[in-house]
């Protein structure tokens, strides 16, 4: 009993050591897929800041072509070194940012957003300054709205605008207002938005208002622009992972039926074979009957030998007794032509060949060898015996190239 306490001892022992093992081995797998989607991010960001540069030392190459055909000389030529300002750096935190939500790495997500916010911020103080400094110069308020509205992330743009100037009275109330001699409301402002929504209509007033709150509360706006930016980049993510499963798929669809049009293709090839084996069969026995026949046989006993000279393919494929004395007759069972073996390896080549194109893999093998034939012959396979050949006019000559005649 001892001995065997301790033998369930051990086996305990031992699935606890393999179980702590796998453990050990998910975690250090789960760190390097987490390893590899950053490093993934990074080159993402990075690739943004490498365009950027490319970019500007062409530019810059354009400018030295274009100093030098004017100078005669590239001699004085200074070229502007490259800086990476702040909104080359948000386009390199957007580009991480979503290469790391497209692989739901959502803690480094927020981690690589919380570098980005004082940027973001910064830049939309400055913005924001600038614009409302601008206003007070020309008083137009499209193009306060059209500078500030970048600034704070919704995933929209501004689209168009409409402005009111019966302050949303109406055309019929703004006139009995004139007529009553009150004054008008102030105009109001309609802004379109790139998603076919709209904002709130507002006066020029309640505008000013609304930026320059904005600018007094940076803390609210980030908040907001932190919850925009989550929900866009989620939905991104199950879009681009919706998108992965359907091509996934359409490809696992398009192989399988692929396979099951190669399956059908060979069925197809085998029946034909088969069918092939039993005509060269019953050809056989015709041609030995007819043998018999040339040589009295059939109880008659002439003598002759036989009738039959050879058994050829004409240029059709059909097969051909030739008789000693030099007439020709296509070999038929059952009133049908018999083709030979040649013949059917051309068909069935073609037809495969015919099976790999686009429009052929929509078709059916029975469909791929009917056109095969018609293709190497110019014309539908005879039920019967074949109508006589129309001599062609003399003067003429054509080419046949799989069944076009070319003048």
């Amino acid at each position: 009993m001892a001995q065997q306490g301790l033998g369930l001892t051990n086996a305990l022992g031992l699935y606890q050591q393999g179980r702590q093992w796998r453990q050990q081995q998910d975690q250090v797998e789960q760190q390097n897929k987490r390893r590899d989607d950053i490093n993934a991010a990074s080159k993402a960001g990075a690739e943004v800041m490498a365009r950027a540069q490319q970019e500007h030392e062409a530019q810059q190459a354009a400018a030295l072509l274009e100093w030098s055909k004017t100078k005669g000389s590239a001699d004085g030529f200074q070229a502007m070194p490259f800086k990476a300002d702040e909104g080359l750096f948000i386009k390199a935190l957007d580009a991480r940012s979503g290469a790391l939500a497209s692989r739901g790495r959502w803690d480094d997500w927020m981690e690589n957003e919380a570098k980005a916010m004082p940027l973001r911020e910064r830049v939309r103080e400055t913005t924001i300054g600038k614009a409302l400094q601008q206003y007070d110069s020309d008083s137009d308020p499209v193009a306060l709205a059209r500078a500030v509205y970048p600034t704070i992330y919704d995933g929209k743009d501004i689209a168009d605008v409409q402005v009111d100037k019966t302050g949303g009275l109406g055309f019929k109330g703004a006139s009995g207002m004139a007529v009553a001699g009150k004054d008008m409301p102030s105009e109001r402002y309609v802004f379109k938005l790139s998603d076919g929504t709209a904002l709130k209509p507002m006066t020029r007033e309640q505008l000013v208002e609304r930026v320059k709150w904005a600018q007094m509360n940076p803390t609210e706006v980030r908040k907001y622009e932190l919850q925009q930016r989550m929900t866009a980049a989620k939905q991104a993510a199950e879009l681009e992972t919706l998108k992965q499963r359907e091509a996934a798929r359409g490809s696992e669809n398009r192989e399988t039926e692929k396979v099951k049009h190669g399956y059908r293709l060979a069925e197809i090839g085998l029946q034909n074979q088969g069918r092939q084996d039993v005509a060269e069969t019953r050809a056989e026995t015709s041609i030995a009957v007819a043998n018999k026949r040339g040589a009295g046989g059939g109880g008659g006993g002439g003598g002759k030998g036989s009738n039959v000279q050879s058994v050829q393919t004409d240029n059709d494929g059909f097969k051909i007794i030739v008789f000693r004395n030099g007439e020709t007759k296509r070999l038929s069972i059952d009133g049908k032509p018999v083709r030979g073996e040649a013949w059917s390896k051309r068909v069935d080549k073609l037809a495969g060949d015919l099976g790999k194109s686009l429009d052929g893999f929509k078709k059916s093998p029975e469909e791929l060898r009917a056109q095969a034939e018609t293709m190497l012959i110019g014309k539908a396979v005879p039920d019967g015996e074949p109508e006589a050949a129309t001599p062609k006019p003399a003067g003429k000559t054509g080419v046949k190239f799989l069944g076009f005649e070319q003048q």
